[in-house]
């Protein structure tokens, strides 16, 4: 019978580049500790074992590392560890590990089915990304054959069908798993203190070009005749960090910037009082507005492709402002700052936005999901863990 068959756990395992401190990283990590593990055994598979969250791998999940090798030999050797492993499921993080999963599936007699997953819209992804003339076709050769591609949202599933011209692709939307539980709710503040005290910003995100940090910092800088003591603090590592200080010390606002470089939880420990501010070029579906959102914070955003106007539903938990213009976001953060009314009712709106996106509700839907392509896949001999091979 059906149920019987759910009785044996079955076996996932995640497939990552690495392991640094990023939103897709966290949505792995987040779904591989709340898997209920009397109907799952999770493993976890790295390019390159590295990353600051490695240390927060549940115990009892293996970790394999691929690294050591030519990466052209890459799919070969993940192959054999789904071979190794029994891999019944396997779930692609990034588009890297996509491709290189479906690759490697090809590759086997009895393969995993594969779930790929984009979180990020594609044609503005595509447009620079690595081996863009190979990656294209790739992906509408290999995509087609993925058990399912989970997208945070359906509009991304939209983009991704009409950029790879695949109409029937299998498209999964699941919310992100990026919250463990919702915050108590801050009192409201009494706004006695002076408008200038209230101009303290905080964003957080790896420090690369299509964050648009180099924005947030122009539009700063706009600010500050304004609001003199004003401050701004940018959470995150990455290749930009060098330009970014320099930019700061060109505008003049290095004394009023502050970049600690990776915080944990930089919502929950530096975020009361404060307004968030994202200023990317493009985002998927941005898990830190869900936990700004969450803690009651105040946000603005730039409105670009896709993820903000759809995680703040066309402004009605968030004001959005035009991508890529410091002016328009210099004005943003302005209102927020001086507008009590405004503020107050995003702060109170806010934790409504983000309850479905608990780990809890949002973890049934991966397992439920994970549990559907096995079955499927079992038309095939599966071993699973506790059944005779």
């Amino acid at each position: 019978m059906h149920t019987t068959k759910l009785k044996q756990r079955c076996k996932v395992a995640f497939v990552m580049p690495h392991l640094d401190a990023g939103g897709v990283e966290r949505v792995v990590l987040n779904i591989l500790t709340h898997l209920d593990r009397s109907r799952f055994a999770p493993a976890l598979i790295l390019f390159n074992r590295r990353g600051a969250l490695l240390e927060r791998v549940p115990q009892d999940v293996e970790i394999h590392d691929l690294s050591g090798g030519k990466a052209r030999w890459l799919p070969v050797r993940l192959a054999r560890t789904f071979a190794a492993l029994d891999t019944e499921v396997a779930y692609g993080g990034t588009n890297a590990a996509n491709l290189t999963s479906l690759v490697a599936a090809y590759l086997m007699r009895h393969p995993p089915a594969i779930i790929a997953s984009e979180h990020t819209p594609p044609a503005p992804y595509l447009s620079d990304a690595k081996m863009r003339r190979l990656r294209l076709p790739l992906m509408r050769w290999l995509y087609p054959r993925a058990a399912a591609v989970a997208v945070p949202v359906g509009r991304l599933g939209d983009d991704l069908r009409d950029v790879l011209r695949r109409p029937s692709l299998r498209v999964v939307a699941l919310a992100n798993p990026v919250l463990d539980s919702l915050p108590q709710p801050s009192p409201p503040p009494t706004h006695k203190a002076a408008p200038d005290q209230g101009a303290a910003f905080l964003t957080a995100g790896r420090l690369s070009q299509e964050k648009g940090f180099d924005v947030l910092i122009s539009a700063f800088a706009r600010l500050l005749p304004e609001f003199p003591e004003a401050r701004l603090t940018i959470c995150g590592e990455g290749p930009e960090r060098a330009s970014l200080e320099a930019l700061c010390r060109t505008l003049g606002v290095a004394g009023h910037v502050e970049m600690p470089g990776f915080v944990q939880d930089p919502i929950g420990r530096l975020g009361a009082g404060r307004i968030f501010v994202l200023s990317s070029r493009r985002e998927g579906f941005p898990n830190v507005l869900i936990e700004a959102l969450a803690a009651g914070m105040p946000i603005v955003a730039a409105d670009c492709p896709v993820g903000p106007r759809l995680a703040l539903e066309h402004g009605l938990y968030g004001l959005l402002v035009a991508p890529q213009d410091p002016a328009a976001l210099a004005e943003g953060m302005r209102q927020l700052v001086v507008d009590h009314t405004v503020a107050d009712t995003y702060r109170r709106l806010g934790p409504l936005r983000a309850a479905p996106f608990t780990v809890e509700a949002a973890a049934s839907g991966f397992a439920d999901l994970f549990e559907t392509v096995a079955e499927r896949r079992g038309a095939s001999p599966v071993n699973r863990i506790g059944a005779p091979a």
